[in-house]
């Protein structure tokens, strides 16, 4: 699943998993994604194993 995947998944099951939860992982995947864009700008990329961790 890509990243911008993620906000729309994180939304789908807001209901399901509640307010407190959806708040925690929509700020997880927002920190990865500045994270992201950020080292975009550096030859540091993550591969997908690093960005699962991160979110873990």
């Amino acid at each position: 699943m890509e990243l911008s995947q993620v906000m729309q998944y994180i939304q789908l099951h807001q209901e399901l998993w509640g307010n407190q939860r959806m708040l925690f992982l929509h700020e997880a995947v927002s920190n990865l994604l500045l994270n992201l864009e950020q080292g975009s700008t550096s030859d540091v990329m993550l591969n997908r194993e690093e960005i699962r961790a991160f979110l873990m």
